[in-house]
């Protein structure tokens, strides 16, 4: 089996460090466990990864009340991330808290590059909010990619169940697949969930698969808008609200 770590703390802080895990033995990939029963926080490139080659990726699992991850200088990812390389399905990743907040660009990611499947991610919390890109640009919010020109691997699905949701300001909700495989599906569940000046929760492909599914089931409802422009400010509003290429939308 992999490597794997765990952690277990009252608060976790990565200001520009990681903790990674990084697997190329052919079996089964490692993960990263972190209980804090106080807070983790990701500043400026500060990440939790794993890395596999032509195996299944690492897991990344997270239980704690309040998780911040905030990228307003980074130029590489800051949040959680997995990846795999080759034939490996990519790494689930598993977020519990109280409160989710990914702020600037930072960004929970699982990617893979080959014929293996993208990871699922699974982000459960009272409150979650994603908002803002960093100053170079980078849009920070949830991400399952599958790349490729020649592969079949298939994207892996989101799922964001909160009691409140908040997507803004350039933030995306969001998975796509640039290979021949099918497009994760989004699913957002749980109280209400606002869209607005920007955030997007869409399911794309850029391949010959067909993208994604987008469902929605909300107690609390949906709303989606954009803030009006001052005086004077005749520069188009941003695309803001639920895309999908080629997928239902319910």
């Amino acid at each position: 089996p992999g490597a794997r770590i765990t952690s277990r703390a009252g608060r976790l802080v990565l200001d520009g460090a990681r903790v990674a895990v990084t697997d190329a033995s052919g079996g089964a990939g490692g993960g990263v466990t972190v209980e804090a029963s106080e807070s983790v926080v990701l500043r400026d490139e500060g990440r939790i990864e794993t890395h596999a080659v032509n195996e299944v990726g690492g897991h990344i699992r997270i239980r704690t009340p309040s998780l911040v991850a905030i990228a307003p200088t980074a130029i590489f990812p800051t949040g959680l991330v997995t990846t795999a390389v080759g034939e490996g399905d990519g790494g689930n990743i598993q977020l519990l808290a109280d409160s989710i907040r990914l702020l600037r660009g930072a960004q929970v990611r699982s990617s893979t590059t080959g014929d293996g499947h993208g990871g699922q991610i699974v982000l459960r919390s009272d409150e979650f909010i994603a908002g803002g890109r960093s100053l170079i640009g980078v849009a920070g919010g949830v991400f399952s990619e599958t790349t490729g020109d020649a592969t079949w691997g298939d994207g892996g699905d989101i799922r964001v169940d909160a009691h409140r949701g908040l997507v803004r300001d350039g933030a995306v909700v969001g998975t796509v697949s640039l290979s021949n495989g099918l497009g994760g599906n989004i699913a957002v569940a749980g109280g209400s969930f606002d869209i607005r000046d920007g955030g997007l929760v869409q399911a794309n492909t850029r391949g010959s698969g067909p993208g994604g599914a987008v469902r929605i089931d909300l107690r609390g409802g949906l709303s989606m808008w954009v803030s009006p422009r001052p005086p004077g400010d005749n520069t188009p509003p941003p695309p803001t609200g639920i895309r999908t290429d080629s997928g239902p939308y319910t």
